[in-house]
């Protein structure tokens, strides 16, 4: 009887001490880069600012891919690790084409509000390679 008490106060007092409040959504078990590309973490804007780079609510980068064309589609995901970590990588939508051809356009995507609102964002590669972004 009294292990059980012992275990019931610890349950309780291990609830209690929980001071983060914030809810958060739930974290991929993995994170999914989609179609083959690259971030080139040598860019630098004309006005010198290193890339990857957050400026206001987007994120600056250049991404490489090879294909038959440019313009390939990517889409910025996300996840909120905790009150104040979160971790955002593109995943490529479209599909790896048979070309030869190579592509490093310059792009920008719009940072969710709730990842601007923490202190810590990263940026993860498609080869898991982790650029701090703040």
């Amino acid at each position: 009887m009294c292990i059980l008490l012992f275990a019931a106060a610890t349950f309780v007092a291990s609830c209690a001490n929980d001071d983060d409040d914030t809810e958060v959504a739930p974290i991929p078990a993995t994170i999914s880069f989609g179609a083959l590309y690259s971030i080139n973490d040598n860019a630098v804007t004309q006005f010198g600012v290193a890339l990857p780079a957050l400026a206001g609510d987007s994120l600056l980068l250049e991404v490489g891919y090879s294909g038959c064309s440019s313009g390939h589609e990517f889409e910025l995901r996300s996840r909120l690790l905790n009150a104040e970590r979160a971790e955002i990588w593109l995943y490529k939508l479209t599909p790896d084409e048979a070309c030869l051809a190579s592509f490093a356009p310059r792009e920008s995507f719009r940072v969710p509000i709730d990842v601007l609102s923490r202190n810590e964002i990263d940026l993860i590669g498609p080869n898991f390679g982790v650029y701090p972004l703040r």
